[in-house]
């Protein structure tokens, strides 16, 4: 195992065990064992991080306690959250894969450190990983581990992960309030603008079609929030991407922006571009499967561009379904 390996697996150790600490409150460590129904001692040895409990037992520990882990786990991931009813083994799998999509173990194993035949092992229920390894597995699947921690508890708690929640936090707020950061963002990523010697102002506005100085004002929120640093003459930026989902409000807002992206693009087709619509009537049973295979179909995206080497090109891809229905 290499060292950044070593130091990224005692990065979620360390958080796991603050996460112990978190959960057990104002309660002795004697007292959580006795609320969880442990004879012996174990809450002292996660906290001291001697050894782990696996993923499985610590969330029905949160559960025991009163911690809505099926909620958080819904706010999370939306449309996987039901299959983490029972929070054993098989469910977590379940919920892991879904979110995983496409990914390849392999990939996943050269994310999260783990070797390839555990990762596999993990995902199919084989056996179950310990706290700090899913934790790892999470975040290499999404990118969100921190999230969703603080989903069940206040993420000040857990000081290990205070910067990187701080970070995501950043990331959405920029995304909010400047639409085509996102955008900006990502063409910084492609093999072109890697080439380039220096930074050419108006360069990535010529690729997007957008104004020189909405391309000025994105990177430099971009860099205010430290997504992107100046390195040598070029833009360097944190590949991740968050999910900006936030309220209702926010949500309409930033959708919004990107369908009227698309729809000033229309007039303009290019090669590449795909626009299509089909108006049809059919049963609420098959709206339903057409919506799930929507669904699904963009959680497949969603995983290929997250393993997809080299960065070449920028995309725009919605989803859009609009139900009309008659009163029953």
């Amino acid at each position: 195992m290499s060292s950044k390996v070593k130091i990224r697996d005692r990065f979620w150790e360390l958080a796991s065990r603050e996460f112990v600490r978190a959960i057990r409150g104002k309660r002795s460590q004697k007292a959580l064992c006795l609320r969880l129904g442990y004879k012996g001692k174990p809450v002292a040895d996660w906290e001291r991080g001697r050894r782990f409990p696996t993923a499985a037992t610590l969330l029905q520990a949160c559960d025991t306690i009163g911690i809505d882990v099926l909620g958080a786990m819904h706010r999370f991931h939306a449309e996987s959250a039901s299959l983490a009813e029972g929070l054993d083994r098989n469910s977590l799998a379940g919920w892991l894969n879904l979110m995983r999509g496409s990914v390849a173990i392999l990939t996943l194993s050269e994310r999260c450190g783990y070797p390839r035949f555990s990762v596999s092992r993990w995902l199919t229920g084989q056996s179950q990983p310990r706290f700090p390894q899913f934790l790892a597995l999470l975040d290499a699947i999404t990118g969100r581990a921190s999230d969703f921690i603080a989903e069940l508890v206040d993420i000040k708690l857990i000081p290990t992960l205070v910067a990187e929640q701080e970070r995501l936090q950043a990331h959405r707020q920029v995304a909010f309030e400047e639409p085509w950061t996102a955008a900006v963002q990502r063409v910084i990523e492609t093999e072109a603008y890697v080439e380039l010697p220096v930074h050419i102002s108006g360069w990535i506005a010529s690729i997007l079609g957008i104004a020189v100085d909405v391309e000025k004002t994105c990177l430099q929120r971009l860099q205010q929030a430290g997504l992107i640093t100046l390195v040598s003459g070029k833009y360097r930026g944190d590949p991740t991407t968050v999910d900006t989902r936030r309220t209702a409000k926010e949500n309409l807002s930033i959708k919004a922006h990107w369908t009227q992206v698309a729809a000033v693009r229309l007039p303009k087709h290019q090669e590449g571009d795909v626009f299509a619509y089909n108006v049809v009537s059919a049963s609420r049973d098959d709206c339903q499967r057409i919506e799930a295979i929507l669904r699904s179909a963009y959680r497949e995206i969603s995983s290929l561009v997250a393993a997809s080497e080299p960065q070449e090109e920028v995309a725009l891809i919605q989803v859009q379904m609009v139900r009309w229905r008659p009163p029953q």
